[in-house]
């Protein structure tokens, strides 16, 4: 949803609002009460925007690295030559540890 600002008519109250389009001309002033406050700037928001890592200790990477984000994953990642398993990579790993799995139980039987 965007962010709209507003400067109001009657007591010259600045504000920032978030709206949809359509009610964007709808917004009452916060200190006045006034309607409709004239709207200065529109601020988009990136849809779908993912926040970073929080920071962790990944210990698949060997001896344990404190990881900062994801740049500094990726960059950790480069020195050791690894790199990130896609989806079907991992899908296939698991059915492969599953079938190993069931193998050592039907031959420990």
């Amino acid at each position: 949803m965007p962010v709209y600002g507003y400067r109001c008519d009657k007591c010259e109250t600045m504000f920032e609002q978030h709206s949809t389009v359509d009610a964007r001309n709808v917004v009452c002033c916060p200190k006045c009460g006034s309607m409709p406050p004239i709207v200065v700037q529109w601020f988009s928001t990136p849809p779908n925007t993912i926040p970073d890592l929080p920071e962790y200790l990944d210990r698949g990477m060997g001896e344990g690295v404190h990881i900062r984000g994801r740049a500094h994953r990726r960059e950790e990642m480069r020195k050791r030559n690894l790199t990130e398993a896609s989806d079907e990579t991992s899908v296939r790993h698991a059915k492969e540890l599953l079938e190993g799995h069931a193998e050592r139980k039907r031959q420990g039987s």
